[in-house]
């Protein structure tokens, strides 16, 4: 993903590690590491529009992880947070967000 240096992600918008909605060193104890974000441009001040969590084998995207994530990078459930599995294809743990995607496809 940092290879490809996509529009709104870059190559620092995978795997970071956040802490109370501060970017911090990757790994440092109690930090929350993201595996994709996006940004609606690709400053670190422009605002954050999704996040993506990758999962594997029989892992599922709790609700007190999408918590986690949120309250890591300092944004409110109106950011979608997005369940990508490797067998079970995409999940989006956000109402409102889905609702709105669904709509959209059939309008």
């Amino acid at each position: 993903m940092r290879e490809l240096d996509l529009p709104g992600i870059g190559k620092h918008g995978v795997e970071q590690s956040f802490s109370a909605g501060d970017t911090v060193r990757y790994g440092l104890d109690g930090s929350v590491r993201t595996d994709i974000k996006y940004r609606d441009g690709r400053t670190s001040a422009a605002p954050i529009r999704a996040i993506w969590d990758l999962k594997t084998g029989r892992a599922r995207l709790t609700s007190k992880r999408v918590g986690e994530l949120r309250d890591a990078v300092g944004v409110d459930g109106s950011v979608p947070v997005i369940e990508l599995h490797i067998d079970r294809s995409i999940t989006v743990k956000n109402h409102m967000f889905y609702n709105f995607i669904i709509g959209a496809a059939h309008a």
